[in-house]
């Protein structure tokens, strides 16, 4: 409309036309052209210091709710550089095994060592906790003091403006998935554990998660069944089949024989 009245604004002929135009275009509400999402910064997470070289060991772990559900090799070994993707159908025990590695709920027989010195981030324990009376803002400010941190790494996941005054409750699943990752990854973990951390979330989000984790220089275990995503952030793929965990090194190989 505004190119059409610039064009014909000083011919006689159209002089009718370009009042009524003008006065239609001023009872138009106007608002802000979206973001560029291309424009948007990611995430990257730094330990912030050096990891031992042994960060996690299971010795004979039999993990289930009473029946096992699902045992580890002999002696299982997780170190600082591993980037663990663990895969396999619904339904196979592998956020039963995240629970247990988390203390959730304990081992049926077995034994889990964790480095003591170390900062684990889990996305879904955060995700059940969150105070849904609390504002964004105000749940994430309780364990970390920089507004202006908060704001931008929010911002990255495109929570913006007013947004963050916004109570927990009020939001949609994928925003509290937004704001539960990002109290998570305020923590600076150095070993990040997520199960489907894709899910809920739009591809904008998607895309900023595989970033950041393919940057990430500590340990991560993540289930997923997003490929994309586990194909790109994992150096070692731990497939759960018939009741066993499988450790494979060369994950470009297995995902071809799995997917």
């Amino acid at each position: 409309q505004e190119a059409w009245i610039n064009r014909f604004r000083y011919t006689p002929s159209k002089s009718a036309s370009v009042q009524s135009r003008i006065k239609q275009i001023d009872k138009i509400e106007r608002i802000e052209k979206p973001e560029n999402e291309t424009t948007v910064r990611n995430i990257l997470i730094k330990t912030e210091k050096r990891l031992p070289e042994k960060v996690m060991q299971f010795s004979d772990l039999i993990v289930g709710y009473g029946t096992p559900i699902i045992s580890t090799e002999e002696d299982l070994l997780v170190q600082k550089d591993d980037k663990i993707g663990i895969i396999w159908k619904n339904g196979a025990g592998k956020t039963t095994f995240l629970k247990t590695i988390l203390g959730e709920i304990p081992a049926i027989s077995g034994k889990i060592s964790i480095n003591p010195d170390l900062i684990i981030g889990s996305y879904s324990q955060v995700l059940s906790d969150l105070d849904t009376e609390l504002s964004i803002l105000a749940e994430l400010s309780k364990d970390y003091p920089k507004e202006n941190d908060i704001r931008s790494m929010l911002g990255w996941l495109l929570i913006t403006g007013e947004k963050v005054e916004q109570k927990i409750k009020t939001l949609s699943g994928w925003e509290r998935a937004k704001v539960a990752l990002t109290k998570m990854l305020l923590t600076h973990p150095h070993v990040i554990v997520m199960d489907e951390p894709t899910n809920h979330l739009d591809l904008h989000s998607k895309n900023v998660i595989k970033h950041m984790l393919e940057h990430f220089d500590g340990t991560s275990i993540i289930v997923s069944h997003d490929r994309d995503l586990l194909e790109s952030i994992s150096n070692q793929v731990w497939l759960i089949r018939e009741g066993k965990l499988i450790t494979f090194s060369d994950p470009e190989k297995w995902f071809a024989q799995i997917f």
